[in-house]
């Protein structure tokens, strides 16, 4: 569960769980790493009751950073939020980004679930999040890995189908 980006500097900076919160270290050449002090995320607001996990973060053309990373809460729903920082060390929680909830309103049936974050910001400036759906229910070829858009890394709007879609094959149920 770790998440790296290079930083303004050149260096990579790895983010990892560690105990319910996310470590960070800074390396020069991405192969040795020295750990950052302090804890980057917390595991601290009702909605994250049941962990966090899954950090990704992405550098903004302004040379600060996002973070998307998994909430999951006390039932066991779990949901994308992000938060910002300036210097990739310190961050700011803004909330919830992408919620089952939102993928349920395309017509997929009854997922609980809406993680394991993976952003890119295309050349246009657009931010790409793709992440994963599941649920308690059927196989269902509307659960799987879907795409949503965002110009300011705080609204969303989630594609209308999954880009990979869940599947059964031999008897055995898939989930990308």
């Amino acid at each position: 569960m770790t998440g790296a980006v290079t930083t303004a500097g050149g260096q990579v900076r790895l983010y990892y769980n560690d105990a319910g919160q996310f470590g960070s270290a800074l390396s020069p050449d991405g192969l040795v790493f020295v750990l950052d002090g302090g804890t980057r995320v917390s595991a601290d607001q009702a909605d994250e009751s049941g962990g966090i996990r899954h950090p990704c973060v992405i550098r903004l053309s302004d040379n600060s950073y996002r973070m998307f990373y998994d909430a999951t809460d006390s039932d066991n729903v779990t949901r994308i939020k992000t938060a910002v920082s300036s210097d990739g060390l310190a961050w700011t929680k803004q909330g919830v980004v992408i919620s089952p909830a939102q993928v349920t309103a395309l017509g997929t049936p009854a997922p609980d679930y809406a993680g394991t974050p993976g952003a890119v910001i295309d050349s246009g400036g657009l931010i790409r999040l793709f992440f994963s759906t599941r649920g308690p229910n059927a196989v269902s070829t509307l659960k799987g890995i879907y795409m949503a858009t965002s110009t300011n890394g705080t609204t969303f709007t989630v594609q209308a189908g999954p880009i990979v879609s869940e599947f059964s094959s031999g008897g055995l149920d898939f989930n990308p």
